[in-house]
């Protein structure tokens, strides 16, 4: 059977991991491509991708596709209808019999002129016989113009199981930038101790489980109501060891023990364009940099989540460990966390 053509969005900056997961959790796909946020690739079913761990926002089966820069949403709705692209098109588990369609050019809704979406909506509702249902469609037709210029037409695919929890709270990271952020240290699956030590809700706990499946997770953190709440999350579960603690201080980790650290310590108070310069922060961050060293084992690996960037990177150009990774290529990878600029930092012994 031919393989299908899917597209995976995720947070733009994790262009460089998402494909080694893919390969990872889906062995049998092909990467066509990669730009912002997003990859192209073929594979013979959507289904594996919906039950491999959550790293995307979103997963659409590809119709058609154009190469050519400037195209409108007209010129593409035109060429579906002549085309007739969804003759024989069966996209994978749409829940329900209706429909709705989205405009998206540049990660940005857009709207179109009314007669051409009508062209559109009576198209697709006659060749897929569905019904057209504007506000609460159980399948979602997308019309994608990418920045850098290839565009689509395709079917957003159901939303993927782990995503039908409970909403994140306040500062706590959705599951899928937890293990974006986690990845990057690109972990071997061989480890046998890493660390969270600002583990607040566990969000990335949760992920190293995933990523490093031999190792015992250390989960820290110094609020008392945080750690009740990493002991109910993990509860019955061997591999993680949760302690309330200072990350300055980890005093229950013996030195040189640790593989892998992954990170999101506070971030200080947002202001307009950035966070604020707290000497308090920065004096965090050189503490959590000199216990970081003391714990990490020869070749180990940390990666560091902040929107405190000035601050962060300060404090590892003047840390005697790590002052040599801060002037190395790869060393900060920026990303969007919930709309606001942050970074990730890798470190290695």
């Amino acid at each position: 059977m031919r393989d299908l053509r899917f597209l995976v969005t995720f947070p733009a900056g994790f262009e460089e991991i998402v494909p080694l997961l893919l390969r990872r959790f889906l062995p049998s796909v092909k990467i066509v491509s990669r730009s912002g946020g997003m990859v192209l690739f073929s594979a013979p079913s959507a289904d594996p991708l919906l039950k491999a761990p959550l790293f995307f926002t979103n997963v659409f089966a590809v119709v058609r596709e154009w190469a050519s820069p400037g195209i409108s949403f007209p010129d593409m709705i035109h060429g579906i209808i002549k085309k007739d692209s969804l003759a024989g098109f069966a996209a994978p588990k749409i829940p329900g019999n209706s429909f709705r369609l989205r405009f998206s050019r540049a990660s940005r809704f857009e709207s179109v002129d009314k007669r051409f979406v009508q062209k559109a909506e009576e198209y697709i509702a006659s060749s897929a016989r569905m019904r057209l249902d504007k506000l609460s469609g159980g399948a979602e037709f997308w019309f994608l113009i990418r920045q850098e210029g290839p565009a689509y037409f395709a079917c957003k695919l159901p939303q993927h199981p782990a995503k039908k929890g409970p909403a994140p709270r306040p500062g706590e990271l959705k599951s899928e930038t937890a293990l974006l952020v986690a990845a990057l240290a690109q972990p071997s699956g061989t480890e046998k101790l890493v660390c969270d030590p600002f583990a607040g809700y566990g969000s990335i706990p949760a992920q190293l489980e995933i990523l490093c499946p031999n190792a015992a997770i250390v989960a820290v953190d110094s609020d008392s109501s945080l750690v009740s709440g990493l002991k109910r999350r993990f509860s019955g579960n061997s591999r993680v060891r949760i302690h309330c603690g200072d990350a300055r201080n980890l005093a229950m980790i013996e030195t040189a023990s640790v593989d892998l650290v992954a990170a999101d310590p506070p971030w200080g108070e947002w202001e307009a364009g950035g966070y604020s310069d707290s000497a308090e922060l920065g004096s965090l961050y050189s503490a959590f940099l000199a216990e970081l060293d003391r714990i990490l084992a020869p070749g180990g690996k940390a990666v560091v989540l902040t929107g405190a960037k000035d601050l962060f990177e300060r404090a590892a150009a003047v840390s005697p460990s790590f002052s040599a990774c801060a002037a190395r290529e790869g060393f900060r990878t920026d990303i969007l966390v919930n709309g606001k600029k942050a970074a990730v930092y890798r470190l290695n012994r």
